[in-house]
């Protein structure tokens, strides 16, 4: 099973300082305002690329088809080299998550740390789009499922009825 660790920007930045980190690669990115994030020099992680989009769901400023077949053929280059995948984003918590759910789908079968977790809320436009980068066939019923039960897990940790 490969590790997939979803994480903020200052989360990734100190996970980059760390000496004992699994050997890694970073999906970093940043929204259209933003300087992209700068990681320590550290041998345990082999490649970092950038991405810059904001945290909508439509619109230009948006994650584009082109974004995300980059990331897939990163991603497919190195999932069998480096023990982990890191994939951030500003908070850690949406661009990530969508782009993550999708990787762990991919890599090993299985998102529901994303989805059952209600401290992440994931882009469904990057989730979407990744999904069909990596080639991954999936109805919007079961999408709108995970998109549901997200909602749930998310109520429950903000502790609204």
């Amino acid at each position: 099973m490969k590790h997939i660790e979803i994480l903020s920007r200052n989360k990734a930045k100190s996970f980059s300082a760390m000496k004992n980190i699994p050997s890694c690669v970073i999906v970093s990115i940043n929204s259209d305002d933003g300087i992209p994030n700068r990681f320590f020099n550290n041998p345990q992680i082999k490649a970092v690329t950038h991405f810059t989009f904001n945290d909508v769901e439509d619109g230009n400023d948006s994650i584009t088809e082109e974004q995300v077949n980059q990331i897939s053929d990163f991603v497919k280059r190195w999932i069998d080299k480096v023990d982990t995948i890191v994939v951030h984003c500003d908070a850690g918590v949406s661009r990530s998550a969508g782009i993550g759910a999708a990787i762990m789908k991919w890599a090993n079968g299985d998102d529901s740390k994303v989805f059952n977790d209600g401290t992440f809320c994931p882009n469904m436009r990057c989730y979407r789009l990744m999904l069909n980068a990596l080639m991954i066939d999936m109805t919007d019923e079961e999408i709108n499922e995970k998109f549901n039960r997200n909602i749930e897990a998310w109520k429950q940790v903000n502790d609204i009825d």
